[in-house]
Formats: C-alpha cells, sequence, structure tokens
C-alpha cells in the first residue's frame, strides 16, 4: 500500500482539534485553569488561512486558541528549529489582524487584545533540554541590549524520559507521548510498506485496549495509521540525513589529508566531523570508532 507522501497532518494535532483535550493540555502549563471547555475558542491557521506571499505563503499552526484573557499558540515539533520565535510573530500577527477591524486601531482609545502565550511541544531524537526559551532579539544582525520588538517562545521537551512535570500535569500530552514510543520502538528496521501497515495495526490495537489515547485511536483510526508512518517515515529520513553529514565530514577530511599531507588522514576526518557537525572531539571520534593509542594520538593531534 502508498501513502500520499505530500500529507501534512499529524497526530499532535488531530489530538488537540478536541476542546476537552486542549483543555487538559492548558491546565498540565498554566496555573490560571480553564475549567469550562465551552470558554475555549479555537483559531488555528490552516493552510488556506496563510499568510500570502514570498516563503510565508501557505503558513498554517498546529493549535491556537483563546481562553480567558489570553490567546495560545501552541507548535509540536519533531526538530529543532530556531526559526520558531519569527513564525510565532508571523502567527500572531495573522490571528490579531483577523480580530481587529482596520478602523479600530485609528481610534483614540486603546485596542483591548488577548495576550498571547507563545509555546513548543518538542519530542525529536537530538537532545534538547527540558525547558527552554527561545527569544525573537536572537535572530537580529545586532546585539541589541533593549529590544524594542520582543517575543520569547517556551520549548518544552516532551520525551518520556525529559518530560517531567509537564508529562505528569497533562494526561493527553502523557498518552500522545507513550503513543511515539510503541511507534518509534515497533517501526524501528522496518523498511517494507505492508510491514510497516501491519505494525501500526497492532501498535493503535493496543493502544486502544491500553486506554492510550483510545476515543481518537478508534474514531480515526485510518488516518492515525497513514499519519504515523508518513511521521515515522520523516524522522527516518532526518536521521539518515544527519548520518550522510558524518560520512561528508569523513570524505571533506580524506581530501584534505591527501592535499596537505602533514598529517593523517583521520586526524582531517575528525577536524572535518567537529566543523561541519558542530562536535566535540570524543564525539566525533566515537562517530568514527577509533579507539585506543590512535585515539590519544589524534586527540593531541586536535587539540595541539
Amino acid at each position: 500500500m502508498t501513502y500520499d507522501r505530500n500529507y501534512k497532518a499529524n497526530v499532535f494535532s488531530m489530538l488537540y482539534e478536541d476542546k476537552e483535550n486542549i483543555m487538559d493540555l492548558y491546565n498540565g502549563i498554566y496555573d490560571d485553569k480553564c475549567t469550562d471547555p465551552d470558554d475555549i475558542t479555537i483559531n488555528t491557521l490552516k493552510s488556506e488561512d496563510g499568510v500570502e506571499g514570498g516563503i510565508f505563503a501557505k503558513f498554517k499552526n498546529d493549535l491556537s486558541f483563546i481562553c480567558g484573557a489570553y490567546l495560545n499558540l501552541f507548535e509540536h515539533q519533531s526538530t529543532i528549529n530556531r526559526n520558531i520565535p519569527l513564525r510565532m510573530l508571523i502567527y500572531v500577527a495573522k490571528l490579531l489582524s483577523g480580530m481587529v477591524e482596520t478602523k479600530q486601531i485609528y481610534r483614540e482609545n486603546a485596542v483591548r487584545i488577548p495576550a498571547p502565550r507563545f509555546v513548543v511541544f518538542y519530542n525529536g531524537l537530538k537532545d534538547a533540554p527540558e525547558k527552554e526559551v527561545l527569544r525573537l532579539s536572537a535572530q537580529y544582525g545586532t546585539k541589541v541590549d533593549d529590544p524594542e520588538l520582543e517575543l520569547k517562545v517556551t520549548v518544552y521537551n516532551i520525551n518520556t524520559e525529559k518530560g517531567g512535570e509537564i508529562l505528569q500535569k497533562s494526561r493527553t500530552l502523557r498518552e500522545y507521548m507513550m503513543y511515539v514510543d510503541r511507534v518509534r520502538l515497533s517501526m524501528e528496521g522496518i523498511n517494507d510498506e505492508a510491514e510497516k501497515r501491519t505494525v501500526m495495526e497492532k501498535v493503535v490495537d493496543q493502544c486502544i485496549e491500553e486506554g492510550i489515547l483510545s476515543k481518537l485511536l478508534t474514531e480515526r483510526r485510518e488516518e492515525i495509521i497513514m499519519t504515523s508512518i508518513l511521521q515515522y517515515d520523516q524522522a527516518a529520513h532526518e536521521a539518515a540525513l544527519h548520518d550522510d553529514g558524518y560520512d561528508e565530514g569523513y570524505e571533506a577530511g580524506r581530501k584534505r589529508g591527501e592535499e596537505r599531507g602533514e598529517m593523517k588522514t583521520r586526524v582531517y576526518a575528525v577536524q572535518s566531523l567537529m566543523e561541519t557537525m558542530k562536535l566535540s572531539a570524543d564525539q566525533a571520534l566515537d562517530a568514527l570508532k577509533i579507539q585506543g593509542a590512535e585515539r590519544e594520538s589524534i586527540i593531541k593531534a586536535v587539540q595541539g
């Protein structure tokens, strides 16, 4: 069976189309609790609502909603992205432009708008802090001590071993990561499309039986299976690109060694990996499986 590789839905977005689930997630993060799902107004940007023109055409976000006095913009990321503050700025500008009539902003009295909050839920394979704050000002071409425009995004690492308190407080987020962990473990090393389908059906059945995202998985079973296969394939592709970086670093080092002839090829391979992949000397040596006395010699050469 083949799947549409351009399909862009994700399980996280599907899960939080439900206001009860949004309320659970919101209450897992903030002290100002939401007690009634009817108090939530969802205004997630869809593709057709995206910012028109240039690289921003067809922008969409995973989840945005108003609850009380706050406009909440939530994103799910499986890769580390330092551009997310800029993306959030574009999202919130688009959302606010739809909330306020143009003529209102030219009146004397200040227009009241909900206070924005920006959150990213990260569950990629690359190591990241449990919690981190990204700032728009970090993307400025020059350092500004007191930026006149600032936007802060709180990034939570929701991987099971890092998620900690936030996974404890939000049942839906905890179950989401339980599901993700099972998909990763069960799909590892499987390349045959038919076998992927069989494995995913088994994962979904087991989760439903054990009460893990059972409502969502039951109601949208086929869509979830397709989406999960595509998401896993994408993650595997990104991991392969990472591995290719090691190969490229090694090849660059080999060529430098041949050209200069001053040190062993492996020294240059290690240096290239350190430069291209931003690794420490030990990490580069581990990647190349260099041990023993040769390892010590190369460390001395690299550090010397």
